[in-house]
This record gives C-alpha cells, sequence and structure tokens, in this order.
C-alpha cells in the first residue's frame, strides 16, 4: 500500500494532487494533458492560421498572374496590402491583445 510523504496516510493507489514546495497546487499528468488539449482546441477555433496560408496562397497566385503578362504596374500590391492589414490586424486581437484566458480554458474543459 502506498503512502502519502506528507501525511504519512494509505493513499489506496490513487496518486494526491501534487503541490508545489511553497504550497501552491500543481496538476497531475491527466489534468496537464486536459489542459493542454483544452488550449490548443481554443488556438484551432479561432483559427488565425487558415486565414493566413489563404493569404499566401491567394497572393501567390496574384503575382503569378502579374508575372504572366506585361508586369508592368505592380497592382497586385493593392490586394497584398489590403489583405495584409487585414491579416496583421487578425493575429493581434487573437494573440496579442487577447491572449487566452483561465476562464476560456475552464469553459472548454467544460464541454468535455
Amino acid at each position: 500500500m502506498q503512502t502519502d510523504p506528507r501525511t504519512e496516510r494509505p493513499t489506496d493507489g490513487v496518486a494526491p494532487e501534487a503541490e508545489h514546495p511553497w504550497g501552491e497546487p500543481t496538476l497531475l499528468p491527466k489534468e496537464a494533458a486536459q489542459r493542454a488539449d483544452a488550449v490548443k482546441r481554443i488556438e484551432k477555433k479561432r483559427g488565425w492560421m487558415s486565414g493566413f496560408v489563404a493569404y499566401i496562397v491567394v497572393n501567390a497566385f496574384l503575382v503569378g498572374i502579374w508575372a504572366m503578362t506585361d508586369r508592368g504596374y505592380f497592382w497586385p500590391a493593392w490586394v497584398l496590402g489590403g489583405w495584409g492589414l487585414g491579416v496583421v490586424l487578425s493575429f493581434w486581437d487573437v494573440y496579442v491583445r487577447k491572449p487566452i484566458s483561465e476562464d476560456e480554458i475552464q469553459q472548454e474543459l467544460g464541454r468535455r
């Protein structure tokens, strides 16, 4: 039978919640894995990366069209700049201005 080293009580094979040396609670491995999964799901819901990939693909296509034509005035600059500004503002909103909060994580954990 296992015993908890802090209280010397039997644990019946169930690990007690680990604590930080200064008394702050830490997560058990299973809880940490669930929390990491919840953070990944939140990041996927925010979906910044799919917009960025679309930006790269479409603008590469437009630059290719420009390169195959007369190569005069670089007209794709308007699309590159306008959509690029939108991508930068989206990145700012998702990752810089609004980090993932503890409330969002707890709400996502409650959905499972």
